[in-house]
């Protein structure tokens, strides 16, 4: 997938692995497949309208952490509904979210506004990882976990719970 320029770098891009009789991939157990989606978010810009802004805000990346987390459901599901392939529960399905910035991952996650403390050096990475279980947890739970782990984690963050899951804006950025 590429922006309006399709000579410019992808925006997105996507690979996968198909599990092959006999063969056996470094990093990918025997007999499953992998796949590994990658999204390049574009630089940041300076921000000039207030909906710009909510791209960047906690609650944005929230809602992307729970599609991400999603994703081997439909994928199963293509794989089943669609191209009649048998799918198995064994090994578990396994999700991993990375973001990374160049300098600091806050140049990807707006966090005007909510109280940080003090931190040595910027991180400038986050990784998430989500493996099915038997019971199943929401996709929204999941998220607001994910949110939750960027936030005290990387971010430093000191909010109410609910800000640092992404689930409510900071007041002051209510409009």
């Amino acid at each position: 997938m590429t922006g309006e320029d399709e000579a410019a770098v992808p925006a997105a891009s996507s690979i996968l692995f198909i599990p092959e009789d006999g063969f056996s991939l470094a990093g990918v157990q025997r007999g499953c497949a992998q796949m590994t989606l990658h999204i390049d978010f574009s630089p940041v810009r300076p921000m000039l309208l207030p909906e710009q802004v909510i791209h960047r805000r906690p609650p944005y990346w929230r809602n992307r952490f729970q599609e991400a987390v999603a994703l081997p459901g439909e994928l199963a599901g293509w794989l089943t509904h669609q191209l009649d392939l048998r799918t198995s529960a064994e090994p578990a399905a396994h999700a991993g979210i990375m973001l990374q910035a160049k300098q600091s991952i806050t140049e990807m996650v707006d966090v005007t506004g909510i109280r940080a403390l003090p931190s040595t050096w910027p991180a400038n990475e986050f990784t998430g990882w989500a493996v099915a279980g038997p019971r199943g947890r929401p996709t929204h739970d999941l998220a607001s976990q994910l949110m939750r782990d960027l936030s005290e984690r990387v971010l430093h963050l000191n909010g109410s719970v609910d800000e640092m899951s992404g689930i409510a804006e900071h007041a002051e950025t209510e409009t």
